[in-house]
């Protein structure tokens, strides 16, 4: 895990949590 995190540059890694993160939110805002 910690190699992986080595090996992707900062900026993609920050964006796909960031897009996992917002698919989240309006799964969660739709269910309510």
């Amino acid at each position: 895990m910690v190699f992986f995190y080595q090996t992707v540059p900062d900026k993609i890694l920050s964006s796909m949590i960031l897009s996992r993160f917002s698919e989240i939110y309006l799964l969660i805002k739709r269910g309510f």
